[in-house]
């Protein structure tokens, strides 16, 4: 069964931010869950800035394109070019295309006296040159230092047209797309469809997740079933953010949550969205870098027992209370945790028989 999942186009997953909803907040804010969705992309004008092989035009989502793709986030899609697929960040916002949007959202930059917080606007589904330039300086860096990048930078395009301004996209050549908190959901689905069958439903148009009476003691019991998957995953995620901190970066807020640690199919876990990761040299500051990494650690926190909120439900918040008491356990850890392949593979094969009957 989990032949039919694939990691790097991962449509029967469910997320916080993996599609839209109604909210789209940022991860440290309220969450609500998202479904994969499929996009049509419609081929827009692009400069190629650079291109390190065969990759695909620059298609941006439009409601009337002919191309098939499948949401990452709010402003991203995943395609697939010949044998291979590709992520193309920021190509639109929702399935509009970029829109004139006044989206008022902060701005690091770094001068001699080191890291600078500001706002700015931009236009909704857009991405910067200078947040790009942000991503592949990190990106080049955080794989020197040995870590895990299962997504890769191979094309930057200059978006023409759109309002005047210098707006890109980075091309990425997908090794996974499948989030850690998308993992988190696929067990905790599986938790839920023990406890109450298929009685259990998540409304998507309500935002609305109904469930029968149960015994709190008895459901205790099956989620003891699961923990272990709970706690290596929750471990894993902590001692990336340890070993990130170690090696002198912050993960950066906003980008602070398990929606962006990726599950690679050896069991890695690996990062993406690397546009608010700044190194403690640039900082320069170590008081400050050192409160930023807590930051980091808190913000995850939050986004993790926050994201729990949209069940309303016991059963999550236990879940996500064991995730966070791994990932601190992770944290204060001097080794880097990996995933068993076996175990994603159970979650993966119960998950995809089961799934359609609680989401609908």
């Amino acid at each position: 069964m989990v032949n039919e999942f694939n990691f790097r186009y991962p449509y029967q997953a469910v997320g916080f931010h993996s599609g839209w909803n109604t909210y789209n907040n940022l991860p440290t804010m309220r969450l609500s869950l998202s479904k994969r969705l499929r996009l049509k992309l419609r081929k827009h004008d692009y400069v190629v800035l650079k291109k390190k092989k065969d990759i695909p035009e620059f298609y941006m989502k439009s409601k009337k394109g002919s191309k098939q793709g499948l949401s990452s986030g709010v402003g991203s899609s995943i395609i697939k070019y010949k044998e291979e697929y590709y992520k193309l960040k920021r190509n639109g916002f929702k399935d509009k295309g970029i829109i004139k949007e006044n989206i008022c959202d902060r701005e690091f930059k770094i001068n001699a006296g080191g890291l600078n917080e500001s706002t700015s606007y931009e236009d909704g589904g857009a991405y910067s040159l200078e947040d790009a330039k942000r991503e592949i300086k990190m990106d080049a860096l955080l794989r020197k230092k040995g870590f895990i990048l299962p997504q890769k930078i191979v094309g930057v395009y200059n978006i023409k047209n759109i309002y005047d301004k210098d707006s890109v996209s980075l091309i990425f050549e997908i090794e996974s797309e499948f989030r850690a908190d998308e993992y988190f959901l696929m067990i905790l689905t599986n938790i839920f469809y023990d406890i109450f069958k298929s009685k259990a439903r998540f409304i998507f148009l309500k935002d609305e997740f109904t469930f029968p009476k149960y015994n709190l003691k008895k459901s205790l019991q099956i989620i003891d079933n699961y923990s272990f998957f709970i706690k290596e995953l929750g471990i894993s995620i902590g001692s990336l953010y340890r070993k990130l901190h170690n090696k002198g970066v912050i993960r950066g807020i906003g980008n602070s949550w398990y929606g962006n640690e990726i599950i690679c199919k050896s069991g890695e876990v690996g990062i993406c969205d690397l546009e608010s990761a700044f190194t403690n040299k640039e900082i320069k500051d170590k008081n400050t870098f050192d409160i930023l990494k807590e930051t980091d650690v808190n913000l995850a926190l939050t986004a993790i027992y926050e994201s729990m909120n949209c069940f309303e439900n016991s059963i999550a918040s236990f879940a996500g209370g064991l995730l966070i008491n791994s990932f601190k356990e992770g944290y204060a850890s001097k080794r880097i945790y990996k995933l068993k392949r076996e175990n994603i593979n159970k979650i993966i094969s119960r998950y995809l028989k089961i799934y359609k009957k609680i989401f609908i």
